[in-house]
């Protein structure tokens, strides 16, 4: 494999991590915790937000003190991280033998109150 390519999977490794103990956070908050880069982060992201790892619960706010995008984790499986699928399908899920597909780029409320009606 790879060493760039290593040192990126290493990366998402401990970004999962830091996002399995903070629960809430912001960007700033696994990159400084686990240590990657901001390029990195922002793909594994979004791809963990389109298989419906993780909502945005408040969007950036350009401008003010403090207005980071606040992003919760409203799927944890288990200690090995989601691992995007290079085909571009969703996310393999190694705690599950799963994978989730990429879901509509729909909002992320209109999610959140699916789940919370199908978990009635």
């Amino acid at each position: 494999m790879h060493q760039r390519r290593r040192n990126a999977d290493d990366q998402r490794r401990k970004a999962w991590l830091a996002m399995r103990t903070h629960k809430r956070f912001t960007s700033r908050d696994i990159e400084s915790t686990a240590g990657i880069t901001f390029e990195n982060l922002k793909k594994y992201l979004k791809a963990l937000r389109r298989s419906g790892y993780l909502m945005l619960e408040r969007p950036r706010q350009s401008g003010k003190t403090m207005g980071h995008a606040i992003w919760r984790l409203v799927r944890c499986t288990g200690p090995l991280n989601p691992l995007p699928r290079w085909d571009g399908t969703g996310v393999w899920d190694q705690n599950e033998q799963k994978l989730y597909p990429y879901g509509e780029e729909g909002s992320d409320e209109r999610r959140l109150a699916r789940r919370t009606a199908e978990s009635l």
